[in-house]
């Protein structure tokens, strides 16, 4: 008997993605693309994702293009509850012409029209359930009434020879036939065990850790909505009783706006000041003292708030990212090059993109050895695109390409310029640039949103 998958995960996945504030988009998740109702996430470039959607009639040609473009996938994960039956036949012909796997994951559920694309796999797999039952007219308009009996007659008398030459048992086509379309028929484990075709895949597993990472962040990101709801609906029932209050003292705490631009600039610096709210507490004058330590200014901390400003905006940043306990306050603490990356890279999730900048011009200087030098200048590049510094941003992905042939991250450099030549208002060479990258490196997921960028204006 086959060994179904069991929920090991290679892949830890946080409780939380960040300590306070909106819960940030896991690199893993980012960049996520999407044709109808497939999802493709580029750091599990073999597989095609249908997560909880209904298949749409007439969906054949966004599954087509998916795969015209994402040429390293081989794998359609099914998470569906059904839809539209000729749409879901035509798409099983088009997974069992390219012999896709298909894989329905552990909390999944593949019903009624899904289960046809399912059963095409060349190779398939079921960790979650398999649900079927009859096909049913669903149009009961009048006009179309004879249309659609002729359609159902059609399916009928031919879904079993489509079924059989994706060879599926005929247990299964029995199920399918004797289940009321207003029932649902579940596998059960012994049976998706026979269903199953091939060994299990060995993308499972990344697929399920993409999964868990996903389920994690949405549950995160609706415990934060919630939460907010929360506050404001207190909010709201606090302002309704204090209203007809005389205020029973003059020493209410009051946010200055020089303490906030203080506790500002300390977060620039690294040194975790806290909520930039303009109230001075525990956090600010810890993030004084870590500043104190580090900065030039060994009086720093007996400074009014405005001469703490004005030393703040002359220091370089990030300066509390050094090391405290250094006799030289401007000597940068020893990391290695992992350690020094993962601190730069941390601070781009957290979208804290001004230190990030700094955090990988500083890794280019103290590593200019490191292999991952072009992965920095790209991301520079990333973070000045975003701030829409076109010429800045153009610069370092052209450094990449010119200076970094080798870089497994040139394609998505080449990618990138081509982006921003078009931003700059130059279709010309961005479209020149789109072609180069599909020339060069024809297989790279890159090369497929260049092809879709010029399927779009050439």
């Amino acid at each position: 008997m086959k060994i179904r998958l069991v929920a090991v995960f290679t892949l830890i996945v946080s409780t939380s993605f960040v300590s306070a504030g909106v819960p940030v988009l896991p690199a893993e998740l980012d960049g996520v693309e999407q044709y109808g109702i497939f999802r493709y996430y580029p750091s599990v470039p073999e597989a095609l994702y249908v997560q909880g959607d209904t298949i749409p009639s007439n969906h054949e040609l966004e599954l087509r293009k998916a795969l015209n473009l994402l040429p390293k996938v081989n794998t359609i994960v099914l998470d569906s509850p059904g839809g539209d039956v000729y749409s879901a036949l035509s798409m099983a012909g088009v997974i069992n012409d390219k012999s896709l796997v298909t894989y329905v994951p552990l909390d999944g559920v593949c019903a009624s029209a899904c289960s046809f694309m399912f059963l095409a796999g060349a190779n398939r797999f079921a960790s979650g359930q398999l649900g079927v039952h009859q096909f049913a007219v669903k149009d009961d308009r009048k006009e179309d009434r004879s249309k659609s009996i002729a359609q159902a007659q059609f399916t009928m008398s031919d879904l079993y020879s489509v079924l059989a030459s994706f060879d599926v048992p005929d247990f299964v086509i029995v199920k399918m036939f004797a289940t009321p379309h207003s029932e649902m028929y579940y596998f059960t484990d012994r049976e998706l065990d026979k269903i199953s075709k091939g060994q299990e895949h060995p993308l499972n597993v990344s697929i399920e850790n993409l999964l868990a990472l996903r389920k994690t962040w949405v549950n995160e990101l609706l415990a934060y909505v919630k939460s907010q709801e929360n506050k404001n609906n207190q909010a709201a029932v606090d302002h309704a009783g204090e209203e007809d209050k005389v205020p029973s003292s003059p020493s209410k705490r009051l946010a200055k706006p020089e303490v906030a631009q203080l506790q500002r600039l300390l977060n620039e610096h690294g040194c975790k000041a806290g909520p930039e709210d303009g109230l001075s507490g525990n956090a600010t004058r810890t993030a004084i003292q870590l500043f104190a330590k580090s900065a030039p200014a060994t009086d720093f901390a007996t400074l009014d708030t405005q001469e703490k400003i004005d030393v703040l905006r002359a220091t370089p940043k990030p300066m509390c990212i050094q090391n405290p306990l250094s006799k030289s306050p401007q000597t940068p603490m020893v990391l290695s090059d992992t350690d020094a990356w993962n601190d730069a890279f941390n601070l781009v999730r957290t979208k804290r993109f001004e230190e990030a900048k700094v955090a990988f011009e500083r890794f280019l200087i103290n590593y200019p050895d490191s292999e991952r030098v072009p992965y920095a200048y790209f991301w520079i590049g990333e973070i000045y695109l975003f701030k829409k510094e076109f010429g800045d941003a153009l610069a370092n992905f052209a450094l990449v390409v010119d200076k970094y042939k080798n870089s497994l991250k040139r394609p998505d450099a080449l990618y990138k310029l081509g982006v921003t030549q078009r931003k700059m208002g130059d279709t010309d060479a961005g479209a020149a640039t789109f072609n180069r990258l599909v020339k060069e490196y024809p297989a790279a997921a890159a090369a497929g949103l260049a092809r879709w960028e010029l399927s779009q204006n050439p």
